[in-house]
């Protein structure tokens, strides 16, 4: 066979390897969990299929060039043969090293688990730190080695007495078929207990009642130790998981698997799943707004998001969706037995962001949960929040609605800087269109449905957006009742502008911002010169640090240009920050005399 005729049926086979290689791929991807976000699992099965194009070319060619004498048609057949039998061995072995998860009727599979506590022990087991936890884990039939685990939560604040002995229920995906399970109780970091269960391969039927309370004695046998005991029952995934009771209110989570998320800088087990409610046991289904969120049905039953409200009856505020995530918020409540759902205009996660001029309260921001957690803490405080482009009153349960300018935008992670006396208005930073040097602030009185803007200006001093706060907007603004009553906001006349100050940026030292230049970088060195009797150590011409020693220690100072700061800092093996604390301080009080005000700005 010529080169060209076997350079044909390699390209045959390679294409043939294409196909048959994106296919292996696709069920790797989803045997092996291959995650869809910023499309990796598309990357893997493009992936694959091209080194299968790739070795079914060479294979293509090498059959050519080997068969003797081959015939067209028999290269090609036996190039595909050999292709098709590789790729069928990998995919097998690679079905069995996977960790498959079982199903029931089509449906991946919970385990629903109680650990019940020893009957001497008194204190609720809420009273744990931490998040307790529970982990099942495949043990390998040949070695008895743990080589896989999933993890899932304990409940512990759902434990209550049963028979006078603590029971808290837990959950943990079935991730594989593969060898023996086995469930830990991991209660804190220093106290867990591991337990083998007589659960194997692909659970059935029979295994979706709750078992008996392991480990006891066998028949004949002493009984065992008072200790830690468990139980379990296998449930499809669409089955909810945990039941919470607030007030009249059912919500039920249902939990496709958990993963870890952090939250407030710690590592938590979250929820991948959605919320079900009920009322007086009845389902709750809603009108899905689809005017509003683009949903794909014209009533909906589930939620993404549930946050309870505190105020002097049990309320809810939920996110419900559709099977895209798309839905409207509401605020469900018990009004004479009968459910009341208040609709909560342009609102897409249940939370919100209280309106306050306490700069402490401001500062503690939006307190969130993990995800697939019902958020107890958001709204507990009756009070008026901002969730979305509404405002919820909380005490009253009451719902406002405004809008903003149309050549406003908002800056969205900045939360409210004021509530007007009257509670009618509230205040956001944002953009005007119409000035791009400085930002504005909007007000909006949500009762009487009225916008303005206030810009601000260089004599408004901020390093940063973060350093606005409500005192920062309290010095340069007031409220003032207008004729009608209604408070608005206005520029406080006469006020003073308040000093240029470092700001501790951490690691990195501290920053003086907004820097007009680097005439502020030398104005710093010859202050540090000056101060501290410190000794200019000669740099490059493109040098970004400018060290200083003092007393035989290095102070670095620095223009960003981009970021247009002047900072100060030490060398990175130096971590007692005394000396650096010390200047700052002395730099604050010389700062705030004026004399270096012309060298700030933006």
């Amino acid at each position: 066979m010529s080169w060209s005729s076997s350079f044909f049926v390699g390209v045959l086979t390679g294409i043939v390897g294409l196909i048959v290689g994106s296919l292996a791929a696709g069920l790797a991807a989803s045997w092996y969990r291959v995650p869809s976000f910023e499309a990796q699992s598309a990357a893997f099965v493009v992936s694959l299929a091209i080194v299968t194009g790739f070795v079914g070319f060479l294979i293509g060619i090498t059959a050519c060039r080997v068969m003797p004498h081959p015939a067209f048609l028999k290269a090609l057949g036996s190039a595909n043969g050999i292709l098709v039998g590789l790729v069928a061995v990998v995919v097998v072995v690679a079905r069995l090293l996977a960790d498959v998860p079982p199903t029931i009727d089509g449906e991946q599979l919970m385990l629903a688990v109680e650990i019940r506590w020893p009957a001497d022990h008194r204190e609720s087991p809420a009273a744990l730190p931490g998040e307790p936890a529970l982990e099942l884990g495949s043990i390998t039939r040949m070695s008895h080695t743990q080589r896989a685990t999933s993890r899932g939560p304990l409940w512990t604040s759902d434990a209550h007495l049963v028979d006078g002995r603590w029971v808290a229920p837990g959950a943990v995906e079935i991730f594989t078929t593969r060898g023996r399970l086995s469930i830990v109780a991991m209660l804190d970091s220093a106290n867990s207990h591991g337990f083998l269960i007589p659960l194997y391969g692909a659970p059935r039927k029979k295994d979706m009642q709750w078992t008996e309370w392991y480990p006891h004695a066998r028949p004949g046998s002493p009984p065992l130790a008072d200790g830690f005991q468990y139980r379990y029952r296998v449930q499809k995934r669409n089955e909810p998981v945990r039941t919470e009771t607030v007030g009249p209110f059912e919500v039920q989570t249902i939990a496709s698997y958990f993963f870890n998320e952090t939250v407030d800088g710690k590592t938590v087990l979250a929820t991948m799943g959605r919320f079900r409610i009920k009322h007086r046991s009845q389902a709750v289904v809603v009108d899905a707004k689809r005017e509003e969120s683009n949903a794909d049905m014209d009533r909906v039953e589930s939620a993404d998001g549930v946050a309870v409200i505190g105020g002097p009856q049990p309320a809810l505020l939920a996110h419900f969706v559709d099977h895209a995530g798309q839905g409207p918020c509401y605020v469900l409540s018990d009004e004479s037995t009968q459910l009341h759902a208040a609709y909560v205009p342009h609102c897409s996660f249940a939370g919100g962001s209280i309106l306050t001029s306490d700069s402490g309260a401001f500062r503690n921001g939006e307190r969130t949960v993990p995800r697939g957690r019902i958020n107890y803490i958001a709204l507990a405080t009756p009070a008026l929040y901002q969730t979305g482009g509404s405002v919820l009153d909380t005490r009253n349960l009451t719902v406002h609605t405004y809008r903003y300018p149309d050549n406003f935008s908002l800056f969205p992670s900045y939360a409210p800087l004021g509530i007007s006396p009257d509670e009618r208005s509230f205040v956001r930073i944002g953009s005007d269109n119409n000035n791009d040097r400085f930002p504005s602030l909007a007000v909006a009185d949500f009762v009487g449905n009225r916008t303005y803007l206030l810009p601000l200006d260089e004599r408004m001093r901020y390093p940063t957006l973060e350093s606005i706060d409500p005192a920062w907007v309290a010095h340069h603004f007031e409220w003032r009742k207008g004729n009608d009553g209604t408070d608005s906001l206005v520029e406080r006349k006469g006020f003073v502008p308040l000093p240029y100050h470092t700001r501790n940026a951490g690691t990195s030292g501290y920053w003086l911002e907004p820097a007009r230049g680097d005439s502020l970088r030398d104005a710093v060195i010859e202050f540090l010169v000056n101060e501290f009797k410190g000794e200019r150590v000669p740099v490059g011409q493109y040098t970004y640090y400018y060290p200083v020693k003092i007393d035989g220690e290095i102070i670095n100072v620095a223009y960003g240009e981009t970021g247009h700061y002047v900072s100060l800092s030490l060398p990175d093996s130096v971590k007692d920050t005394k000396l650096l604390d010390a200047v700052a301080k002395r730099l604050d009080a010389e700062l705030a005399t004026g004399k270096y005000d012309s060298l700030f700005g933006r």
